[in-house]
């Protein structure tokens, strides 16, 4: 910048700005007593003429807007012009049209007299430079507005000045048709420019309008750097193209006004391009934009909900289609312009605008504009849908009040209805502690009673014991052979009186023989107690070996079963593969059909009257010249076989007449005109007669067959295909369902009927346009013939034909419900998707009933070694459930309806929640809880190990291991077996009630580490995905290329048809291909 230079340059004479600006310092230190404008109440300091005094009293303002007209500037010196514009110091707004002789010190007594206070400038058929811009924006930091209209000095160096010194505060900047503004000056404004690469990024409003010299680079320029524009003027700048517009609709996705008058280079492009991003856009300018068709200002109508205002004067290629889909969408569109739109006709105006609120007929232009009173009635319409909103609202409020107050009631309910559940369960538990509790006293005291008197009477019995031994032994003592001699004279004397005691004597001798007997037989019980111990230990011990075997046996037979569910699986999952494959091959297939099918309605959609006129003649005049060769031929054909034969009976009749005649008619002279004679020459007449006859009578059914066209075949039908369903009502199930009476099969779903399109068209109104007329024809479809697939329809003239909808679609449309045609094609499309979405509903159908049934036939019963208990093993999930009590009675059956129940065959029983499980709720959910979280450590151990592998892969930079990490975290399993048990471990250990055990904090820990680790190695899935995908795409580009270049070609060994060598699988035959 030069402005340290100027401002030496400026204090050489007298510095008018330093001292203007010191006046009004010292004059703001003696505030006014109001804020009216007066000139005597300046600074002393300052001497104003009586020229400045009469431009001070013609122009009073405070805040602006100053407009002051040239002619009364250029009156005043230099030095008096400062004075004047020093007076103004709160001045926001200032106006200078026309003014030719700009001084540099002038503008910059204003740039300091106003300073950050100038908001708004406008400059525009002015003399400004890029040193008077630099003047004037040097301190007025808060300009938002500047125009410049019409300037001729303004060039890119002004636009780099006003990017310099403008870019934080300015908001809207006018251009219009400055001469020398190029695409670099917008390119500075943009920001594409200079090294610093600032732009005007605050900039909202924009005009470059008729500035002709602009090209593309500039546009897209201020679309990257100015983001915020909302108004922009691009007319009649005839350089720009779609690449511009499509930069514009990226970078500013806030526009609502543009104006695009005369840039005849933009197509339809660019259209749906600001259809698809601008949908704020309020008002758009495209007249005489001459390459736009209905096409683009659909894509506006579809895109541009908010569109008020729309311009299309001189668009030649649009029709009333776009006008009214304008019109349908946009629901505010106030002012359309429609002059000279030839395609647009009075009566279609007419229709518009009574399908429109709010507007009318204009006067100046062909369209329509705003009523006058416009703004009242759409008060009044805003005022009558904020009553009927507020009244939507206060009722929806007032229903929200109730659901709330019932939602509270409800929960109320609930959650005395669990507390009264919680009590009862305490209760419950309560009683059942206290009767444990009192069998327990109970048997603490029984058993403490029983060991005190174990006690007290073996206490008892030793003290007597010890009195009896002493007395024995005292005795004993005293006289230690008395006692035996008395024993033995007793034992004498009783045994010599008494014989009673003989014998008892005796049997108590058998009894002491027995009490040793048994005395004995203590020790040896001892010993065979012993011996029954140790071989019941070893028992045990071999019990605890078969437990251990049989724990390895089970544990065998799990991982077989798992590793065969595991197979399974595979084989499933390879089945479905190999399914969706060929679905999505037959989906494909059907969408690149439907693709053509829609390709080619496009294409002729795109022609023209004129072309479609051409393209209908060029068809026509094929048809007609294959018609007349077949003909031709067909005629040529018949002609010659009737010559043959007429030629052969002429032969035989002459011969015959000539042999007849030599046998039966006499001489000429000796005739004499007998009767034989006569009879013969008459029979000679009539039988010539007879033969031209047959010969006019052949040549006219040759004239007929030749004119036969296909509204002359007869219109017979052949016998109607039987429907072999017959529709029927269960008054049981009360629901119908259709039987076959061939095969008596019956489903509840309604089968297809044969031909169901063909058979729906009769009756439906169309009409056929006749290339040779030139014309549409309306008629009526009537009937339908199958065995040659056409279709009869009766003119509304009288006339009917035969046609094949499906060959003659091109010119044939049907009538739809609301009274408008469309293309047969169309129809047909639709038809047909209603059928495939009904045939997509029962196929799912059929597939959830499928599922059904192997969610219910999933468990298979086994009785558990241990325990003797009937378990249920899971072929699907692997998971173990107890059995209920009569489990093994229920079995699983269809309820009529496709579904599955449970039927028990014992009670006849049916249930349709699976009734062979039960639940130890607390044990099986802690067994649960710890099965799946030991699965859940393992899988993270494994995971954490591909992880820090992987990491380490990184870490090394080495691609080839990176790769071979990379597949080998793809094609391991235990990342999708580690996400299904996280799963599964959450729904676990979620609290569903407030008296369960809480649960530790490392859980939760653990899972969510868990969850982190199998996030991070999906990432690292997708991510060898795409490598693999994208090493398959350069294996077959490299391969179709090597193949171009050999020129060989391979087939399938299984089909014998063309394959390609890279793929595994044929694409014809889908077997695995092999190639030495």
């Amino acid at each position: 910048m030069e402005l340290a230079r100027q401002e030496r340059e400026l204090a050489k004479p007298i510095n008018w700005g330093e001292r203007i600006y010191a006046s009004m310092k010292r004059s703001e230190s003696a505030p006014l007593k109001t804020q009216e404008f007066r000139p005597y109440q300046l600074s002393k300091t300052l001497t104003l003429d009586s020229a400045v005094r009469k431009l001070l009293e013609d122009h009073p303002t405070i805040h602006g807007p100053l407009t002051i007209s040239p002619d009364s500037l250029d009156e005043l010196s230099e030095e008096e012009q400062c004075a004047f514009f020093a007076c103004y110091t709160q001045l926001q707004s200032i106006v200078l049209h026309r003014w030719m002789n700009i001084s540099k010190n002038v503008l910059r007594c204003i740039s300091i007299t106003f300073g950050e206070g100038l908001l708004e400038a406008d400059f525009s058929h002015s003399a400004m430079t890029s040193a008077h811009l630099e003047a004037l924006l040097v301190r007025a930091e808060k300009i938002h507005t500047l125009r410049l209209n019409r300037c001729p000095l303004i060039n890119t160096q002004a636009c780099n000045v006003i990017t310099a010194l403008a870019n934080r505060s300015l908001t809207a900047l006018s251009l219009h048709a400055v001469p020398n503004l190029s695409t670099e000056g917008l390119m500075w404004i943009g920001g594409a420019a200079g090294v610093a690469g600032r732009s005007l990024r605050k900039l909202r409003i924009l005009d470059v309008g008729e500035c002709v010299d602009i090209e593309d680079r500039g546009v897209i320029a201020v679309a990257r750097g100015c983001p915020k524009l909302r108004m922009l003027n691009l007319e009649e700048l005839h350089n720009l193209t779609d690449a511009s517009l499509a930069a514009l609709t990226e970078g500013c996705a806030d526009m609502q006004v543009i104006n695009l008058t005369g840039c005849q280079k933009l197509t339809n492009k660019s259209i749906v391009a600001i259809g698809k991003r601008w949908s704020k856009l309020v008002s758009i300018n495209l007249s005489r934009c001459r390459s736009i068709t209905d096409k683009g200002l659909k894509n506006i109508a579809f895109g541009c909900k908010a569109l008020q205002a729309i311009n299309l004067a001189g668009l030649l290629k649009i029709s009333e289609e776009s006008m009214f889909c304008l019109a349908d969408q946009c629901k505010g569109l106030l002012t359309m312009n429609l002059t000279g739109c030839e395609r647009i006709t009075i009566n279609g105006l007419d229709h518009l605008v009574q399908g429109l609120s709010f507007v009318e007929k204009a006067v100046s232009f062909f369209g329509f504009k705003p009523m006058d009173q416009y703004i009242a009635m759409r008060l009044d319409s805003q005022l009558r849908m904020i009553e009927q909103r507020d009244i939507y609202i206060v009722e929806q409020e007032r229903q929200r009040q109730e659901e709330a107050a019932e939602e509270v009631r409800r929960v109320e309910d609930q959650r005395l209805f669990h507390a009264a559940k919680t009590i009862q369960g305490y209760l419950y538990r309560y009683k059942m502690r206290m009767r444990f509790y009192r069998m327990w006293v109970d048997r603490t005291e029984r058993a403490a009673a029983s060991f005190v008197q174990r006690l007290y009477r073996g206490y008892l019995g030793r003290l007597q014991a010890t009195r009896r031994r002493r007395e024995r032994d005292a005795f004993l003592q005293l006289s230690p052979y008395a006692v035996l001699l008395q024993k033995t004279v007793r034992a004498f004397l009783c045994r010599i009186r008494h014989g009673l005691i003989s014998r008892k004597i005796r049997e108590m001798y058998m009894l002491r023989q027995r009490e040793a007997i048994q005395a004995m037989m203590v020790p040896i019980q001892c010993q065979v107690r012993k011996y029954l111990a140790r071989k019941r230990v070893h028992a045990i011990r071999q019990l605890h070996i078969r437990r251990q075997l049989n724990m390895q046996h089970a544990i065998t037979l799990l991982q077989v079963l798992a590793r065969r569910f595991l197979a399974k699986m595979r084989v499933t999952r390879i089945r479905i593969n190999k399914k969706n494959y060929e679905t999505a091959r037959f989906n494909a297939g059907t969408k690149i059909a439907l693709f053509l099918a829609e390709g080619m309605r496009r294409y002729k959609a795109r022609l023209t009257g004129e072309e479609l006129k051409r393209f209908f003649r060029h068809k026509w005049a094929a048809s007609e010249v294959m018609q007349r060769v077949y003909r031709g031929y067909r005629a040529r054909e018949r002609i010659r076989q009737v010559k043959i034969r007429q030629a052969t009976q002429y032969y035989a009749a002459r011969e015959i007449q000539r042999i007849y005649r030599g046998t039966r008619v006499l001489n000429w002279r000796d005739m004499r005109l007998n009767v034989i004679a006569a009879y013969v020459l008459d029979r000679h007449y009539v039988e010539r007669r007879e033969r031209v006859q047959a010969s006019r009578l052949r040549y006219k059914a040759f004239m007929e067959e030749n004119l036969k066209d296909s509204a002359s075949e007869p219109d017979t039908e052949s016998d109607p295909e039987e429907y072999p369903y017959l529709e029927q009502f269960d008054d049981k199930r009360k629901r119908k369902f259709w039987q076959n009476y061939i095969t008596n099969d019956i489903t509840f779903d309604e089968p297809p009927r044969p031909l169901a399109l063909e058979k729906n068209m009769v009756g439906q109104r169309c009409r056929v346009y006749w290339i040779v007329q030139s014309n549409w024809y309306e008629g009526t479809i009537t009937r339908y013939h199958k065995r040659k697939q056409r279709h009869r329809v009766e003119y509304d003239d009288g006339d009917h034909e035969w046609l094949n909808l499906a060959i003659e679609a091109d010119r044939v449309q049907i009538q739809l419900a609301d009274g408008s045609y469309a293309m047969y094609n169309m129809y047909a499309m639709e038809a047909k998707a209603d059928e495939v979405r009904k045939q997509t509903e029962k196929l799912e159908r059929d597939e959830y009933k499928a599922q059904a049934f192997r969610d219910a036939k999933q468990w298979r019963a086994f009785t558990d070694d241990h325990n003797g208990q009937i378990m249920f093993f899971s072929d699907l999930t692997g998971e173990l459930r107890s059995a209920a009590s009569g489990a093994m009675d229920w079995v699983v059956q269809d309820d009529g309806y496709g579904f599955p129940c449970f039927y028990n065959e014992g009670t006849r029983q049916i249930v349709y929640e699976d009734p062979r499980f039960t639940y130890d709720v607390a044990d099986d959910l802690v067994q649960q809880r710890k099965y799946v979280m030991q699965e859940v450590r393992y899988g993270v151990y494994v995971c954490k190990d591909l992880w820090e592998q992987y990491t380490r892969a990184v870490t090394l930079q080495d691609p080839r291991q990176l790769d071979k990490i990379m597949f080998k975290i793809r094609n391991h399993p235990k990342v999708t077996q580690l996400s299904a048990f996280i799963i599964r471990a959450r729904s676990l250990h979620e609290v569903t009630s407030i008296v369960d055990k809480p649960l530790y904090t490392t859980i939760y820990e653990e899972l969510d580490y868990a969850q982190w680790l199998v996030n991070q190695l999906s990432d690292v899935t997708n991510a060898a995905l795409v490598k693999l995908r994208q090493r398959e795409d350069k294996k077959r580009e490299l391969v179709g290329k090597l193949t171009e270049t050999s020129g060989q070609e391979y087939f399938c060994r299984h089909c014998q048809r063309k394959t390609q060598r890279h793929l595994d699988f044929c694409p014809n035959c889908g077997k695995r291909q092999l190639f030495l």
